[in-house]
């Protein structure tokens, strides 16, 4: 039986390289061609968070033949939705999940799925004042946290929720666009446990394209 965790608009692998520092794999895919603009701002606030727990993120688009070592870990990123701020894609879209991780048996597994149209929505309804250029940025550091929240279940290994602005249940709208959002000393800590742990599983083994 599978459930998943979600973080809310209910408004709401490891591979060491050098001492200190590992790397992880992202298998990325769209269900419809995205706005690489806010695309490159996520792949940018997800290094930024990680870089504290001494992990770097390395990007794949799903469909590239490019095999991946037997003991290589990775975790899938699934984009669902149009990944663009065009307000008459989102208009009627209901209230539901951002963003949820795949559990299976109890295990937290490396299958994320991020909701691009409701984040899209929050962050066009939030937008202000703001030009295109800085709204496709915040949305870019929208999707960038919501994997960054995701990723840190699959990586801990724990479906608890905290109350700071990464990691609670419900992340605000200020919590996903504003700048200078990070994760807190004890998150770092326990991811930095976590990268530790994996890093050195050996029963770690890869996912297949094709979520």
């Amino acid at each position: 039986m599978k459930r998943a965790i979600a973080v809310g608009l209910w408004f709401w692998a490891l591979t060491p390289i050098t001492r200190g520092q590992s790397t992880l794999q992202m298998l990325i895919g769209f269900d419809h061609l995205p706005d690489m603009s806010a695309v490159q701002w996520m792949r940018r606030e997800t290094a930024d968070l990680f870089s504290e727990a001494g992990l770097t993120l390395a990007w794949r688009q799903r469909g590239i033949s490019q095999e991946m070592k037997p003991t290589e870990p990775a975790v899938s990123v699934r984009f669902h939705g149009h990944c663009q701020l065009e307000p008459h894609l989102w208009w009627a879209l209901e209230t539901g999940p951002l963003a949820s991780t795949q559990v299976m048996e109890g295990e937290i597994r490396p299958f994320i799925e991020v909701n691009c149209d409701r984040a899209a929505a929050v962050v066009s309804q939030d937008r202000g004042p703001f030009s295109e250029p800085l709204v496709t940025r915040a949305f870019g550091r929208a999707l960038g946290r919501l994997v960054a929240h995701e990723l840190y279940h699959y990586l801990t290994q724990s479906a608890v929720h905290g109350e700071t602005e990464l990691f609670s249940r419900v992340m605000r709208p200020g919590a996903l666009t504003r700048e200078s959002v990070r994760f807190e000393a004890g998150e770092i800590a326990a991811l930095r446990q976590g990268v530790s742990q994996r890093a050195n599983s050996a029963r770690l083994s890869p996912i297949a394209d094709g979520l």
